[in-house]
């Protein structure tokens, strides 16, 4: 049975995410908020994988609504097809059944989004000390990155900010299609000795996708230990 999963809202930047699960197992799938790449996916899952979704979808019978309680939340929404339909807050309390679905749903955006699979996306990584950017996929994406910024933050091993900065990402292309290998390389802004081996350092790359003429904010979060 095919199954959508969707996920919306929250903070700046809001996600704007959405998977689906068709009934031979191919999927699509569009990411905006990731630990890897942002941008469009597809493929096949394989018969396992396809009949372990299918057979989590069956198990659930009831509807499910659970408004947010306070501030911006992300909701996201599961709609089995011919059957019910849950929309609830990020770590909601909800049934066993919805929640392992919900569980494996969520798994399988960050598990979906290698080069293999991408159709039209920008990927980021760390490469010696420097955050790049790259284009993957069969098809050209449209970034803008003239308000884009690569944001780092320090934390000591307890978890305390320490310090931080921002580099603009404004390439002077403004709103184009970027080709498949198209790549550009940032260095944080961070100081000389402002990073301790101990320290944990946190890099967002904040850019906006265009996708049928709708700009869609989007952020990478990558992490680590020492000097990024």
């Amino acid at each position: 049975m095919a199954v959508r999963y969707s996920r919306s809202g929250g903070h700046e930047p809001m996600a704007d995410e959405w998977l689906e699960v068709a009934d031979d197992g191919s999927y699509w799938l569009r990411r905006t908020t990731s630990g890897s790449a942002v941008g469009r996916f597809s493929g096949d899952l394989g018969a396992d994988l396809a009949t372990e979704v299918a057979s989590l979808a069956a198990t659930v019978t009831e509807q499910v609504s659970v408004r947010p309680s306070i501030g911006p939340a992300v909701v996201e929404v599961i709609e089995v097809e011919d059957g019910p339909r849950a929309a609830f807050p990020q770590n909601a309390e909800i049934p066993a059944a919805w929640h392992d679905l919900a569980a494996k749903l969520r798994r399988l955006t960050e598990e979906l989004t290698s080069v293999a699979s991408a159709e039209a996306a920008i990927a980021a990584g760390l490469e010696d000390g420097s955050v790049v950017l790259r284009a993957i996929g069969h098809q050209g994406i449209e970034v803008d990155l003239s308000q884009g910024l690569l944001v780092s933050q320090v934390f000591d091993r307890h978890g305390t900010w320490k310090s931080g900065a921002a580099v603009p990402l404004d390439d002077g292309l403004g709103p184009s299609v970027r080709p498949a290998g198209w790549s550009v390389t940032v260095q944080p802004g961070l100081g000389a000795g402002e990073v301790d081996d101990s320290d944990a350092v946190v890099h967002l790359v904040r850019l906006t996708l265009g996708e049928e003429g709708y700009p869609r904010p989007c952020e990478i979060r990558l992490g680590g230990l020492g000097v990024p």
